[in-house]
């Protein structure tokens, strides 16, 4: 059995071996409702090139346009919707490597957020949280998903 990094809260590792163990009924969301949704906040367990992964609250900005995981840092932790490339559920990327084994049975929640020359590599607590931001992420984004 792996480790969770210490780093992550015990309330998010219930979560987050619960959702792995039990189906869990994920009521259909739209695309729309998803990006309301984002507006107020998801909570999200985000993964840097450096240092420990950080749970942090990633919104959508009022207009649409910026992923913002910080506030009080908004040059640094944001995303422009416009540079999304892509959209990819998985653990691929240099980033996820640095944590692996010890989250690789996440894989179902974690998530790939690609530019043209970064990522956004973040995992959900819960089956229904990582699929409204993907949804959301996907239709802000203009990236057809399955």
């Amino acid at each position: 059995v792996c480790e969770i990094p210490s780093c992550v809260p015990s309330k998010w590792i219930d979560c987050l071996l619960a959702s792995q163990d039990k189906p869990v009924h994920v009521p259909d969301v739209t695309g729309d409702s998803a990006i309301s949704m984002l507006k107020t906040g998801l909570p999200i367990l985000k993964l840097g090139r450096r240092g420990e992964p950080h749970l942090r609250i990633i919104k959508l900005s009022d207009d649409n346009q910026t992923l913002i995981w910080n506030e009080k840092k908004p040059g640094d932790s944001c995303l422009q919707v416009s540079s999304i490339v892509n959209v990819e559920c998985g653990q691929t990327t240099p980033v996820f490597a640095r944590f692996l084994p010890a989250i690789e049975h996440l894989a179902s929640l974690s998530t790939i957020v690609s530019t043209s020359d970064r990522t956004l590599d973040v995992v959900a607590p819960a089956v229904y949280v990582h699929n409204i931001w993907v949804k959301a992420v996907c239709k802000l984004a203009k990236i057809e998903k399955h």
